[in-house]
């Protein structure tokens, strides 16, 4: 049985966004709420695969590394904006 590398990729980038959306809002106590955002989760880990897909495509390993230097970047400078974000409306209730 031979695994196509690509759609392997797919499942496990929907799975690790869903479980990371579902963790990361474990603060919420309704469940409706947190299934939508571990969805949507999923949905951006795939979107962000398929680019990726892309990238390796057209660029190669370059491309991918650029693509990982990006994401990087983005995601400290998201997290830093959601902390930020956090404190003034904790201050502000």
């Amino acid at each position: 049985m031979v695994v196509d590398p690509l759609r392997a990729a797919m499942l496990v980038a929907a799975g690790v966004g869903a479980a990371c959306g579902w963790y990361r809002s474990g603060a919420l106590e309704n469940i409706w709420q947190r299934g939508v955002i571990a969805v949507l989760a999923a949905v951006g880990a795939l979107l962000i695969g398929f680019l990726a897909a892309l990238l390796d495509r057209f660029f190669g390993p370059i491309g991918l590394i650029v693509w990982l230097l990006l994401n990087v970047t983005g995601g400290i400078l998201a997290t830093r904006w959601a902390i930020k974000g956090k404190g003034t409306e904790a201050q502000s209730a």
